[in-house]
């Protein structure tokens, strides 16, 4: 079977928690409930409960303004914020007695030498793929490693999961003798990774750690780590003949997602989406690129419970 490239979103993570994990338009009014005075500081000064225009604002007066040391201070709690907020949706047994479902849907859709580019800041794909032993750390992060973590087990990860905006369980320190470095490292222990991390206690952060995500403003700045992960979606776009969307809904100003859909449309390939609104999103992916992509596109019209067992059941036919 040849390798798939799945691009997974908030959608995916809202599904499989039945709803708890929050959708991008949700996440400030839902956030606000863990550290109340950061939250309700961001949005007295931005007067929206819209996450992406009040950090996008905030962004634009930090760089405005020679990087205001109060407003600095505030952006570096929305992250921590972020972080912790998001640590609550790991993998958990409890899910499948929720969601029976879960396990054969993963089985079912990921193979050998898949690769996801995961949108969410949360662990819990790496956690059901781990649970289903599709998962390591050995270069389950990616191959060009850009973040550190465990020593290297004899086998790498079957499927790679790129997070290309960073993780709740990334965090970067400074590199001694350098002034612009930062070393990137991965905490890796039983609650994240049901099987890898029986029994390890790695890379937990210290006290000088900086979470490392990349916050849903519209002015994201990348750093060297980050952009390894990308350049390796790209190859991997190249390589792969079949394309799975779950739950990520491509915007227009989704530039990087668009430009990876590009590297992907060449040559004889086929898109799987699926969506309560697959169809209607085809149209927006046509629209956007100005080019018709419905020829490759199959539409699965239906929420990733009422619709994995049809993905899975075409995949297989591939």
């Amino acid at each position: 079977m040849t390798s798939k490239l799945f691009i997974i979103g908030s959608g995916f993570t809202n599904a499989t928690t039945c709803g708890a994990a929050p959708l991008n338009k949700d996440v400030m009014r839902l956030i606000h409930q863990t550290e109340p005075a950061t939250w309700d500081d961001l949005a007295a000064r931005y007067t929206t409960e819209d996450i992406e225009v009040a950090l996008t604002k905030l962004d634009l007066d930090i760089m405005g303004t020679s990087r205001n040391t109060e407003l600095v201070v505030l952006r570096r709690k929305v992250d921590s914020s972020l972080s912790d907020f998001f640590r609550q949706f790991r993998y958990n047994e409890e899910m499948l007695k929720k969601s029976p479902w879960l396990l054969d849907f993963v089985q079912g859709a990921f193979a050998n030498d898949d690769t996801a580019v995961s949108l969410n800041y949360d662990c819990l794909l790496e956690g059901l793929l781990d649970r289903c032993k599709l998962w390591s750390p050995h270069e389950g992060y990616g191959r060009t490693r850009p973040v550190k973590s465990v020593p290297a087990e004899l086998n790498p990860s079957p499927v790679t999961v790129l997070k290309i905006h960073g993780s709740e369980n990334f965090h970067r320190n400074a590199v001694p003798g350098s002034q612009t470095e930062k070393g990137f490292s991965f905490t890796t222990d039983e609650s994240i990774f049901p099987v890898s991390g029986e029994g390890r206690f790695f890379c937990h952060p210290g006290k000088d750690s900086e979470e490392a995500i990349i916050a849903p403003s519209f002015v994201k700045v990348f750093p060297s780590a980050l952009l390894c992960l990308m350049q390796e979606a790209l190859h991997a776009a190249v390589k792969a003949k079949t394309l799975v969307l779950i739950g990520c809904g491509l915007r227009r100003e989704d530039t990087f997602l668009y430009l990876l859909l590009w590297h992907f449309l060449e040559g004889s390939k086929r898109i799987f989406i699926l969506d309560p609104y697959a169809s209607d999103l085809s149209k927006r992916i046509s629209s956007t690129l100005e080019y018709d992509i419905s020829r490759l596109v199959y539409p699965i019209d239906k929420s990733l419970q009422g619709g994995w067992c049809c993905l899975t059941s075409e995949l297989k036919r591939l």
